[in-house]
């Protein structure tokens, strides 16, 4: 039998960093100059759909801690995947960004 506490903190281990990584990069996204008012109502919802999913993995890991102290869980899992997010919009928008005129 498939042990159900155990594999839904594993989804949380790996949702929670995906979650706060795509709410930075989507939301560096948002803060550009050349976004359109679409792109912008579209990235709301993203980061309104990934903070839901930030917040009930964060909830669900608050009961069964992974590290601790859970101050440092929560720094890695949310903090740590929140700047790898910045990083990755920036290397993003390096390669793949419009040239200056």
């Amino acid at each position: 039998m498939v042990n159900m506490q155990g594999f839904l903190n594993w989804i949380s281990i790996g949702a929670l960093p995906l979650a706060s990584a795509s709410i930075a990069f989507v939301a560096l996204l948002m803060l550009d100059h050349n976004a359109s008012e679409s792109s912008r109502r579209d990235g709301a919802r993203a980061i309104i759909i990934t903070g839901v999913i930030a917040l009930v993995c964060s909830l669900y890991l608050a009961g069964a801690p992974v590290i601790q102290p859970m101050w440092l869980q929560y720094l890695i899992l949310i903090g740590g995947a929140f700047c790898v997010g910045i990083l990755i919009h920036l290397l993003v928008s390096r390669l793949f960004g419009r040239p200056s005129e």
